[in-house]
């Protein structure tokens, strides 16, 4: 069977490279620079986008088999060929999984970052790899910054902290009582105002922008034509609870002959607002907000799935709920314009 694996790598590392013009003029699948280039760029133009996603894929997949027999080095030959094809977050996860296995201790703390920087759907536990990497190099202060960038993220799991053997070197130090008792300290706390004005949950690609008013109007940003859905809003046992009540969008006319997503529309006119009938909803849990205030206070950038928080000077005219829309400018949220302007 592992054979067959490691003939099965080979054999397609052959096929990729004799369809390639050139290698890449600088391989260095851990940089940042090149993880965003290759997720971006499947094939980094020298094959076809969708045959270097597929044969990615199929590495990546012969690399966690090999994983999962217990052939770690294989498995990480599997995924740097895959890595040269096409760069994702879960790629990097398993890739630095496999390293630490290997006692590639440095480049797996990379890893990790390179899975977090292309937005891991568990952004707390990339960091958490990070910290139990740097345990294994014994560099104890790196290993203490990233657990506590996973503690604020919200990684939950203090017992196994306690037991994971990774974590050994970091427990080992004279202070980690002390340390420890400060990563597990009560949360950052936030009440009504502190959550008043934009919000901004990062996506990998575009932003999900949500407006708290003052007078307790929500405003939610939706569609290429930059309508809106206005409801109220309150706090909820710690939960930011949104209640729906009237949608007011555009629809796109005409057609570019390329471009993707909004880009693909020529112009925008008014269509109409409409009523919601829909239950109330948690529009964010409590842990989520308390894990968005804890990176503030830290004075850390937002990445990937957490929230930014803006205020202004101001609410935008759509916070009054007897405002209705009559014509396509009166949909566009000043507060969402910036944020959407970015994203296209």
């Amino acid at each position: 069977m592992l054979g067959c694996i490691r003939c099965f790598i080979l054999i397609f590392v052959a096929l990729v490279l004799s369809g390639c013009e050139q290698a890449p003029e600088h391989f260095d699948p851990l940089s940042p620079e090149y993880a965003a280039r290759l997720e971006r760029n499947p094939g980094d133009g020298r094959i076809p986008d969708s045959q270097a996603r597929e044969y990615s894929a199929e590495l990546r997949d012969a690399g966690l088999a090999a994983y999962n027999a217990g052939e770690f080095a294989l498995a990480n030959e599997a995924y740097l060929a895959a890595l040269y094809l096409h760069a994702n977050a879960t790629l990097y996860y398993q890739f630095g999984e496999s390293l630490i296995k290997t006692d590639r201790f440095a480049a797996a703390a990379q890893a990790f970052q390179r899975a977090k920087q292309l937005g891991y759907e568990q952004p707390e536990l990339a960091l958490y790899k990070v910290a139990a990497a740097y345990s294994r190099l014994e560099n104890a202060p790196k290993a203490l910054e990233y657990l506590s960038r996973a503690f604020d993220r919200g990684f939950y799991a203090r017992a196994l902290v306690l037991v994971d053997p990774d974590l050994a070197y970091l427990r080992e130090q004279p202070d980690w009582d002390a340390q420890f008792r400060a990563l597990v300290s009560p949360d950052v706390e936030y009440d009504v105002e502190s959550i008043k004005g934009l919000i901004v949950e990062y996506m990998p690609r575009s932003p999900d922008l949500l407006y708290l008013c003052t007078n307790g109007v929500s405003l939610e940003h939706v569609g290429c034509s930059g309508g809106f859905v206005r409801g109220v809003w309150r706090i909820e046992a710690g939960h930011l609870v949104i209640d729906d009540e009237l949608i007011c969008t555009g629809v796109g006319e005409g057609r570019f002959a390329t471009g993707a997503d909004c880009r693909r529309y020529a112009t925008f006119k008014f269509r109409g607002c409409e009523s919601v009938q829909k239950p109330p909803r948690i529009q964010y849990l409590k842990e989520k907000m308390r894990q968005a205030f804890q990176i503030k206070a830290r004075g850390e950038t937002p990445d990937h799935f957490e929230l930014d928080f803006r205020k202004y000077a101001a609410d935008p005219v759509q916070c009054d709920p007897h405002y209705i829309p009559q014509t396509i400018e009166d949909i566009h949220v000043e507060a969402f314009a910036d944020e959407t302007t970015k994203a296209q």
